[in-house]
């Protein structure tokens, strides 16, 4: 979303109080776990009480968040799913923002999210516990930061930089297919500018450095390639630190230190 516009602001709260309210409509029932909720809700359980990984064919951070709704909602099936509606409300608005950034338009950008919204995927994944629900949230709520930092004025691109390649890495500490986006979003970068270089008669060179850029201005290419890949590598990283004190290790870690 852009500083100069507030207009698409009271669009983007109506939309997301009213996804929350329909994904959290019956959210409890049913009230035993379905689908591949019988992998991530004992796993969810287990983080809670570090007793040892489990579901180690999947990163941490969907699991945590699963495990923060039982800490504040209970080990039920509310507390369970509570946080997938949050995600599911940050993908709508998530489009919507993009939509907005793309297109300077507040219908446009409404009715997208509105379309994302009423999607049966987009409402399963927002009423159960898994991680592509999560996963989905950061890979565009990051993707939208981007196209922010893209748009923003000058001495403003680094914050909304640095915040979607936050948000793309958390997307890949809930699920490990998100990892192509980072590389998708760096070679989306390169090619914008020498797009848009080529259209100015610019050169490479000049397309590379931070003066007289029309797109995420101030911002060398270099750097901001190395500050996508480091923030990223980084927040994943850091999603990790509960394994850290877990009792028990997998047997195959548990063998190599003995």
């Amino acid at each position: 979303m852009t500083d100069a516009a507030p207009r698409p602001f009271r669009a983007a709260a109506i939309i997301g109080l009213a996804a929350q309210i329909l994904f959290m409509l019956r959210l409890a029932t049913p009230h035993k776990l379905v689908f591949d909720e019988v992998h991530y809700v004992p796993a969810a359980q287990m983080l809670l009480r570090l007793q040892g990984p489990v579901n180690i064919e999947h990163p941490l951070l969907g699991k945590e968040l699963i495990a923060l709704g039982i800490t504040l909602f209970g080990d039920n099936s509310f507390g369970w799913r509570i946080m997938s509606t949050f995600a599911g409300t940050a993908t709508v608005l998530g489009i919507f923002a993009i939509l907005w950034l793309l297109y300077r338009g507040v219908r446009t950008a409404t009715m997208g999210a509105l379309f994302v919204l009423l999607n049966i995927t987009v409402f399963i994944q927002a009423r159960i516990a898994m991680l592509d629900g999560f996963m989905a949230a950061f890979v565009v709520t990051g993707i939208a930061a981007l196209l922010w930092a893209m748009r923003a004025p000058e001495g403003k691109a680094w914050p909304r930089w640095l915040l979607g390649s936050l948000l793309l890495g958390l997307g890949v500490a809930c699920k490990w297919v998100a990892a192509p986006y980072i590389a998708f979003a760096g070679i989306a970068f390169v090619a914008i500018r020498l797009r848009d270089a080529r259209a100015r008669n610019r050169s490479v060179y000049a397309a590379l450095n931070p003066g007289g850029q029309l797109y995420w201005p101030g911002m060398p290419a270099i750097h901001a390639l190395l500050a996508l890949g480091a923030v990223s590598i980084a927040a994943y990283c850091l999603t990790f630190l509960p394994a850290f004190n877990h009792a028990t290790l997998p047997c195959k870690f548990t063998c190599v230190a003995q």
